[in-house]
């Protein structure tokens, strides 16, 4: 009860840029707690977060598409409530399906590759000189920072939607990427070219939400 109204207090005070992390460590250090502690508590408020939208009539997998991130982490309420907002309204759009699907054949991708090499990926770097050798590398390779930075463009704006459209305008890149260009290559710095680029677009989407689990119809 104690945690949904926390959430309540700050959800409604969109002013108030006070992320749960920020709070429930400092609340820690007044009253003590260890790490195990502070990210129980922050677990279950965050949780009772994800139900109140849930009953709100969000789809379970649209809030956990923006709750369940690894990795990084928004502890932002207002920042999470914007996502879900945006998601829904988005999600079964022709538009967010074009993203879905190329997020979906990413992580595919970078899962196999992790799982072959039995490292993380997001770890691996563009090689010291190395740039694209195809075609369809090359494009991706060029429209990743302009796509990147109209989501975050779009995102300061609160122009939570258009940040969704502007990673979608990505899934040509994508497919043909995929349809031409060898990730797992011989060459150790070709693949491990490939491998970084495809992290990179990895990160863009997951700055906003793991929209990989949200189940869309292919065209």
């Amino acid at each position: 009860r104690q945690a949904l109204g926390i959430v309540r207090i700050l959800r409604g005070r969109g002013e108030w840029s006070l992320p749960i992390d920020t709070l429930v460590n400092k609340a820690a250090a007044i009253y003590g707690g260890d790490l195990g502690f502070t990210f129980e508590v922050m677990h279950l408020i965050l949780g009772r977060l994800s139900n109140l939208l849930i009953e709100e009539g969000h789809r379970t997998e649209v809030v956990n598409a923006v709750s369940s991130l690894k990795g990084k982490r928004d502890y932002q309420i207002t920042s999470l409530c914007a996502k879900v907002e945006a998601l829904s309204q988005i999600v079964d759009q022709p538009d967010f399906a074009e993203i879905a699907v190329a997020a979906k054949r990413v992580l595919n991708i970078l899962r196999q590759a992790e799982d072959k090499l039995s490292l993380d990926v997001s770890m691996i770097t563009r090689p010291a000189g190395a740039g694209p050798t195809e075609e369809a590398e090359r494009a991706l390779a060029e429209a990743l920072p302009r796509i990147k930075a109209q989501v975050a463009e779009c995102w300061a704006e609160g122009d939570h939607i258009g940040a969704f459209r502007a990673l979608a305008r990505l899934r040509p890149e994508v497919d043909a990427f995929f349809d031409t260009v060898r990730v797992m290559d011989e060459d150790e710095t070709k693949r491990d070219f490939r491998l970084a680029l495809l992290a990179e677009f990895r990160a863009v989407f997951l700055d906003i939400a793991d929209i990989s689990q949200i189940a869309v119809e292919q065209s």
